[in-house]
Order: C-alpha cells, then structure tokens, then sequence
C-alpha cells in the first residue's frame, strides 16, 4: 500500500488494515493458518506477549487475565481461543492492543502471531544519506540493514541466500528489498544489481537505484542491469512509497506463481 494520508482524509471510502494469521491444528494434525484484519485506526500499538495476571476461576477459557501496560491495566484475551480455534503453541506471539468508542477500559487485545515488518538491504557509502534512507524507512514501519558498499552489500545477501538454502525457506524470509546508491567503492550499485539479478535466488529480490546520478541520459544503465526503479536523490518521501508498492508487486508475484 502506498503511503497515503488516507487516515486524514474524508469521503475517500478507503481504510487501512492491519493483517494478522493465527495458526491452528485441524482434526488430523494439518495445520492451518488463517488470515484476518483490523482497521489500523483501533490500534494503538503491537507488544510481546506480556506477563499476566490470572483472573478468577469462572471466567471465559480465552480471557488469560490481565496486565499492566505504563499504568493501564488490560485484558488479555485468547482471540483464536475465542473463535473456538487449537491455536499453534509458539514463543513468537504477538499482542494487539486496540481500543473501540474512545474507552480505554474496553481495550481489546488478542494473542495472535503478526507478521514481521518488511526489510530492506541499504548500500550506500555516504553514512548521512544512509541513516537518512534508514530512519525514513523505519519510521514507515520497515526493517533496515545499512552497508557502506556494493561488496558488503553483497557479501550480506550471499550469506542470507546461503541460510535460506540450508534452512530451505524463502528469501523474503530474510530480505525483501535492496536500496542501492550507484557510485560506491569496490562495487558500485549497476554491478551490485545486475549480480542480484542475474542469482537464480537473489533475482527475486526487487532492487531500487537511489541516486545523484539517475537522469533521463543514464538511467538506461539501470535499466540494462536489471533495476525494478530509478529514483532520483534526494527524493526521501517519493522513495517509501515507492519501495512498499515494489514490494507487495512481487510479493504478488510470488504467491501466483
């Protein structure tokens, strides 16, 4: 989805959805994981499982008890015991807190797995330009790794395309994008792209060049080694949007494939 300010605006009939799974056992020991949403406007934040307090002994199975979060005390409920659903043990469960009417004493928190955020590989030399990719991305919710090179660029997606054949999982289990400058010492960003795109693993990865030197005359360049978009430094904000929309295209992809 790309960054909007479809929260703050009015009559445009369009929301945003915060997608969460909850794995359960079905009767034969097959397990499902099923989908579900809720409107990013009743979320006031996504937490780690906290400690929690019992509740009295006749209560609802699903309501675990309660906790205290900076001074509030909340309910925890079991939101796939709550539909009647073997939930999956895991230690990575995930805790909603959402608030509806305006009353924070019918905060309703569900325990239920949330996907991680995206993550996106940096390869930029200069460390101002860096940080300033970095926290623009974090604060849109990403996940970011810096590198100061093409070669150590690479050097870290080598070793993430070795884990996910040892450990036989995807790619995107590891990295979901790369935001490359183009001028960069032992490897600049056309030889960095043209070497993700040319990995028989890597090459699903979509690749970003961020940079001084992408004008109408070169950006054929890009082009010939296989980047998905050019972007012009420093255009930050044009640059969130564009990556998410880059993202969930080959996420896309991937699951029709």
């Amino acid at each position: 989805m790309s960054q909007t300010n479809i929260l703050l605006e009015s009559g445009t009939n369009e929301l945003e959805i915060i997608e969460f799974y909850i794995e359960e056992t079905l009767p034969g020991g097959k397990v499902y994981r099923g989908y579900y949403g809720m409107n990013v406007a009743k979320v006031l934040e996504i937490i780690r499982r906290p400690t929690v307090t019992g509740v009295p002994s006749k209560h609802h199975p699903a309501a675990l008890g309660t906790f205290n979060l900076r001074g509030r005390v909340l309910p925890l409920v079991d939101l796939g015991g709550w539909l009647g659903k073997q939930v999956v043990a895991s230690d990575t469960l995930k805790v909603i807190v959402s608030e509806f009417s305006g009353s924070t004493a019918e905060a309703v928190v569900a325990a239920a797995s949330v996907p991680e955020p995206w993550h996106v590989l940096i390869a930029d030399d200069s460390s101002a330009i860096r940080n300033m990719i970095g926290s623009t991305l974090e604060k849109a919710g990403f996940h970011v790794t810096r590198t100061s090179s093409g070669r150590e660029a690479w050097d870290v997606l080598s070793g993430w395309r070795k884990r996910s054949e040892e450990e036989r999982r995807h790619i995107y289990d590891y990295v979901d994008l790369v935001v490359s400058d183009i001028e960069m010492p032992e490897m600049d960003g056309h030889n960095l792209t043209r070497r993700i795109k040319e990995d028989q693993v890597l090459q699903k990865l979509p690749v970003v060049l961020f940079s001084s030197l992408i004008t109408d005359a070169l950006r054929h360049k890009g082009a010939a080694v296989g980047a998905d978009d050019q972007i012009s430094k420093p255009d930050l904000p044009g640059l969130t949007g564009r990556v998410r929309g880059l993202i969930e295209r080959f996420r896309q992809r991937t699951s029709a494939a």
